[in-house]
C-alpha cells in the first residue's frame, strides 16, 4: 500500500507528535500534526465535536472544533473555565492549519443575550458549560451540543444545552435541560427535514430522551431559533435506557441507540445496549433488545453501550463498548439481522470503538485503547478479517510517556511503565478531503498523578 497524508488534529494537554514515517506495520499512513496542543491551552483535554460549516452569505468553508476543558478553578470563573470553541479556514503555516479561537478566554466572537445583547462568547458560553460533545448544521446554522453544568465529582453535570451560531454570534437554542434533569446532548440528527437531540440523563434524571425541534424555518436567521420549541417524542427509563448516544438515519428510518441502565451513573452494572428505529419520529419500533429478534448487548450484556454508527456500503455499522471481551462492530441491512464483522477489539485492549466513519469509499473505525493508545482501522468493504491498522500507538508511534500505575489506586510509588498519550480517537472529519482525527489523551491528569514519581525514578 502507498503511504498517504492523513491530517491529524490533537487537542490535548500533555504530548508531544511526530510525522509518521517508516513503521514496523507495513500498512501505516503517514499522520500530521495540524494544531498545536490543546491550541495552547494544555486543560483541553478532547477535541470532542467537529463539523464543517458554511455561513450564509459565505463562500469559506470552516472546520469548527468543539473541546472538552476539565479543568476548574476554585471558585469557578465563568470567563475562563470551560469549553472552547476554535475553526480554521484551511489556511496553514509551517504545517499547521491557523486557528482562531471564537468561544473562550480570547473569544473572537459574540452571545446574544436576551438582557444584556451581545456580550463576548467566553469559556463554556460565560455558564461553566465543561464541554460540546456535538456538532451538525441544520437550516443554515451551526448547532452545538452540549455537556450540561456544575461538574462536579458529587454531582454530575445536569441542565444540558444546546447553542447555535451563525458564524458571527451565538444563541442559547433550548431551556436548559429541555425541562428535566438531562445531562447532555448525546446524539444529534437531522431526518425529514427536523432537527432531534437525544440526551443522557443525570444521576437523579428520569431515563433517556429524544426531542425534536419545533420552531419555524430559521433559514440562517439566528434570531429566529426559539429556545423553547421543542417536543420530547420518545423516552425510555433509567433501567432500559440512560442514554440515546447516538442518532442515525438508515434507509428512511431514523435509529436511535442506547446506553444500558446503570452504566452511565455507574449505579450498577446495567446490561447490553438497545437499539430503537422510527419512520416518522413518532412511533418507535425496539429492534435490539428483549422486545427484539436480536437481543440486547448483541447477546452479550457487556456491550453496555453504542458510541458510533455510519452507513456504508448500504450496510448500517454500529460500534460498542465492552471492556470485558473487548469492543465490537456489528452490521445490519435489513435493522433487524445483524452480523459482527469485528470482535474482541481487534484482539486488542480497546474498550471502545469510538468513532465510525467513511472516508475515501473506505470504513474507518477508531478505537479508545487506554494501555497502548488509540488505534485507527479501515476496510474496503466491512467483511470481517478484512480491516487493517493505519497507525500505532497513538498517532505517535511510541509509547512514550512514563505512567506511574500506582495512581490508578491513590499511590505515588507504583511502578513506572511506558504508555502511549493519546488514548482515543475522539471525533473525525472529512474537510477538503483530507481525513481529520480529533483525540483524547491522559494529559493534565497525567501531569497531576501519573508522573509523580518521575523524577524520583530517573525517567527525566
Amino acid at each position: 500500500m502507498n503511504s498517504k497524508r492523513i491530517g491529524l488534529i490533537v487537542l490535548t494537554t500533555f504530548m508531544v507528535f511526530f510525522v509518521l514515517a517508516a513503521m514496523p506495520v507495513s500498512a501505516l499512513y503517514e499522520w500530521e500534526q495540524v494544531s498545536e496542543e490543546g491550541f495552547g491551552d494544555l486543560t483541553n483535554d478532547y477535541a470532542w465535536a467537529m463539523a464543517n460549516y458554511t455561513p450564509q452569505g459565505e463562500t469559506t468553508e470552516y472546520l469548527y472544533v468543539g473541546t472538552l476543558n476539565s479543568n476548574y478553578s476554585t471558585p469557578p470563573s465563568l470567563t475562563d473555565d470551560g469549553c472552547e470553541v476554535w475553526r480554521t479556514d484551511g489556511t496553514m503555516v509551517d504545517g499547521k492549519y491557523v486557528w482562531e479561537q471564537v468561544v473562550g478566554p480570547l473569544g473572537t466572537q459574540h452571545m446574544i443575550s436576551p438582557i444584556y445583547g451581545n456580550i463576548p462568547a467566553k469559556a463554556g458560553f460565560g455558564r461553566g458549560i465543561p464541554g460540546i460533545r456535538n456538532m451538525i448544521e441544520y437550516d443554515g446554522l451551526l448547532w452545538a451540543g452540549c455537556l450540561g453544568i456544575n461538574p462536579t465529582p458529587l454531582h454530575p453535570p445536569t441542565n444540558c444545552q444546546i447553542w447555535v451560531t451563525n458564524g458571527t454570534h451565538w444563541k442559547r437554542a433550548n431551556l436548559p435541560g429541555f425541562g428535566h434533569d438531562d445531562a447532555s446532548i448525546r446524539g444529534m440528527a437531522v431526518f425529514n427535514g427536523t432537527l432531534y437531540v437525544g440526551t443522557q440523563k443525570s444521576k437523579d434524571g428520569d431515563g433517556a430522551n429524544l426531542y425534536k425541534y419545533t420552531g419555524d424555518s430559521i433559514s440562517g436567521n439566528i434570531n429566529l431559533v426559539n429556545s423553547t420549541a421543542w417536543t420530547q417524542v420518545f423516552s425510555k427509563t433509567a433501567e432500559e435506557s440512560e442514554a440515546f448516544g447516538t442518532l442515525i438515519v438508515f434507509d428512511g428510518k431514523l435509529y436511535a441507540l442506547g446506553w444500558s441502565g446503570g452504566f452511565v451513573t455507574g449505579s450498577g452494572f446495567g446490561h447490553g445496549c438497545e437499539i430503537y428505529r422510527s419512520d416518522d419520529g413518532a412511533t418507535w419500533e425496539e429492534v435490539v433488545g428483549n422486545a427484539a429478534v436480536t437481543q440486547r448487548g448483541f447477546g452479550d450484556d457487556y456491550n453496555g453501550a453504542i458510541l458510533s454508527a455510519t452507513v456504508f456500503k448500504d450496510k448500517l455499522y454500529v460500534g460498542t463498548q465492552n471492556f470485558r471481551d473487548m469492543a465490537e462492530i456489528w452490521r445490519t441491512s435489513d435493522g433487524i439481522s445483524w452480523e459482527p464483522v469485528v470482535q474482541y477489539g481487534f484482539l486488542r485492549t480497546n474498550g471502545y470503538i469510538w468513532r465510525l466513519a467513511v472516508y475515501g469509499n473506505k470504513l474507518i473505525a477508531g478505537t479508545m485503547n487506554p494501555f497502548t493508545g488509540c488505534e485507527i482501522w479501515m476496510s474496503e468493504t466491512g467483511d470481517f478479517g478484512t480491516f487493517e491498522q493505519m497507525n500505532i500507538h497513538g498517532m505517535n508511534g511510541a509509547m512514550s510517556l512514563p505512567a506511574n500505575v500506582g495512581a490508578f489506586i491513590d499511590r505515588d510509588d507504583g511502578p513506572i511503565v511506558p504508555w502511549a498519550d493519546q488514548y482515543g480517537v475522539r471525533t473525525v472529519a472529512n474537510y477538503k478531503g483530507v481525513l481529520i482525527v480529533g483525540t483524547a489523551s491522559w494529559g493534565d491528569w497525567v501531569d497531576r498523578s501519573f508522573l509523580s514519581r518521575q523524577v524520583e525514578t530517573g525517567m527525566i
